[in-house]
This record gives structure tokens, C-alpha cells and sequence, in this order.
């Protein structure tokens, strides 16, 4: 896959998860607050202003003091070989248990600290560490995937079943994004053709 999709869709993805928080928890907060007045001091105040807005500006900030130190440590040669990687990890898995500890939205943070921090890595230090991380990511989506599997309620499932279910899932795959994107792929700078605003659509 080209890199400027790679990267778009690497973005998409990351972004999508925290900020579809925003709508997700709409719903759930209605719920538990029936009154317009109590919905709206929740949902601003705790949802939008703390853990999207205030997440954001702490994720920047750890994220920017993390690559620092890396930095740092990388000018005075005291990393070793792979360091770029078990740095990476270790300072997600801090970052994440931090967010939840303070109730913020722990996949946005990271998400968020992930691109400050890359303003302090070279080009040279990724393409270092680039074969590495595809061997970690397959071991990790592997061993996901297995489990999640393995935990799926697929009794409940299949009794579920109907072929109305099974249109509605295929219309859902062809008809949510596919036909958005291919609205406004001419205005994005990456998407040049067709086919990969069709690519783009389906992932």
C-alpha cells in the first residue's frame, strides 16, 4: 500500500475511534441524565471538554516530553537496538493506564501522544524499526483475533439469524462509507484516482 494512503488510513483509524467517543456516548449519557440541563453539563463538560479536549492537550504534552527524552537518550547513545520499539510500547502502556486513571478517553490520548511524539523521530529511526513493528503487529492482531474468536457468542448468534440480518450487514459494508468517500475524494489531496478513493471507502 502507498504510504500517504497507509498514513491516511493509520489517521482515520485513530482519530475515528476517539472522537466517534463523542457521538457513541450520546445515547448512553440520555439515558442516564433524561434532563436536557443534566445531559448537556455531562456531555460538555466531562465527554467534550475533559476527556476530548483536556485529553488532547495532556496526550501533546506527554507525548512531546516523551519524545524528548528520547531524543535525548538517542543523542547520547544510551538506547540500544530496538529501543524505538520497546520505548514505543512501554510509553503507550503507561499513557493508557494513566488515562484511565484520571477518566479520560484512554484510546484518544494515546492516539493523540502517538502523533506528538512522532515529531521527534526521523525518517531513518522508522525505517530502522519498520520490520520490527510489522512482526510485533502480526504477532499481537494474531494472538487479538484468536481470543476474540474464541470468546464470540456464536450460539446466540445463529439464533439470531435471518436473511434480512444478513442483507442489512452487506448493505451496511457497500453503503456507509464507500459512497461518502467517493463524494469527496477530488477535494482530499492524497486520494488521486478513483480506485483508491474506492480502496480507501472499503477499509
Amino acid at each position: 500500500i502507498d504510504e500517504r494512503i497507509r498514513m491516511l488510513l493509520s489517521f482515520e483509524s485513530g482519530a475515528n475511534d476517539g472522537l466517534a467517543y463523542l457521538f457513541v456516548i450520546v445515547p448512553i449519557t440520555i439515558i442516564k441524565y433524561p434532563s436536557l440541563d443534566k445531559f448537556l453539563s455531562e456531555w460538555f463538560l466531562k465527554v467534550f471538554l475533559w476527556e476530548i479536549l483536556a485529553g488532547a492537550m495532556i496526550a501533546i504534552a506527554a507525548g512531546a516530553l516523551a519524545g524528548r527524552l528520547f531524543r535525548f537518550a538517542k543523542d547520547k547513545k544510551l538506547d540500544e537496538e530496538g529501543g524505538l520499539l520497546v520505548y514505543s510500547i512501554c510509553f503507550s502502556l503507561v499513557l493508557l493506564g494513566a488515562a484511565k486513571l484520571i477518566f479520560t478517553n484512554e484510546i484518544w490520548v494515546v492516539f493523540i501522544a502517538g502523533l506528538s511524539f512522532n515529531f521527534f523521530i526521523n525518517e531513518e529511526e522508522r525505517l530502522e524499526e519498520e520490520e520490527m513493528q510489522d512482526a510485533s503487529n502480526l504477532l499481537f492482531n494474531i494472538s487479538l483475533f484468536f481470543i476474540f474468536g474464541f470468546l464470540l457468542p456464536w450460539k446466540e448468534w445463529f439464533s439470531l439469524f435471518s436473511w434480512n440480518l444478513i442483507l442489512f450487514a452487506i448493505l451496511v459494508l457497500f453503503f456507509r462509507r464507500i459512497p461518502a468517500l467517493l463524494a469527496i475524494y477530488k477535494i482530499i489531496p492524497q486520494i488521486k484516482v478513483f480506485e483508491t478513493a474506492l480502496f480507501m471507502g472499503w477499509f
